[in-house]
């Protein structure tokens, strides 16, 4: 009776998983497309035949709009293993290790997205313009995300061991039955 009860959990999962990964591939290509209009590229291709401007100045400006970019990037890299996780749950793999590594990776991308927000877009950034030192812009958000992240960290850290001992024993038990 339990193992039908499981089974039937895992497929409901599974069906819901295969009803969001859609949704989560429209998510990731519409950010990536958002990513790839954010000027990282425009300069060098499309000032490159000015002759008043120069290749230096579209190097820094490339560099700056990269930098500018660089927590989206973070954050679409976390959008990126919760589909792929999405993936793996549409094939049945319910509650494995892979839920406590998706949970810790987008946790990271998270804490990431802050930390290139909050300290190290704006020191570079600073470097790139000529200036030496460090530089953070405190935002609420990011730091919330922060926050966020790093407590899934620490969580999907916690809750691993269990789920993979968990994991074990449920094998166990399909084997012995």
């Amino acid at each position: 009776m339990q193992k039908q009860k499981w089974e039937d959990a895992v497929v409901r999962a599974a069906a819901e998983a295969s009803r969001l990964e859609p949704l989560a591939t429209a998510l990731l290509v519409g950010a990536l497309l958002v990513l790839a209009g954010s000027g990282i590229v425009e300069p060098l291709i499309f000032n490159a035949r000015d002759a008043d401007y120069s290749m230096g100045e579209a190097v820094r400006q490339s560099a700056r709009n990269l930098l500018e970019a660089s927590p989206a990037i973070a954050l679409i890299w976390g959008l990126a293993e919760t589909r792929s996780y999405l993936g793996r749950l549409a094939k049945g793999e319910v509650w494995g290790p892979a839920t406590m590594q998706m949970l810790g990776r987008v946790g990271d991308a998270l804490l990431s997205a802050s930390a290139l927000a909050i300290f190290i877009a704006p020191t570079i950034m600073e470097w790139v313009d000529g200036s030496v030192g460090m530089r953070a812009e405190w935002d609420a958000g990011y730091i919330a995300l922060a926050g966020l992240g790093l407590l899934l960290t620490l969580i999907s850290r916690v809750v691993r061991n269990v789920v993979e001992v968990a994991a074990a024993l449920k094998r166990e038990n399909d084997e012995i039955v």
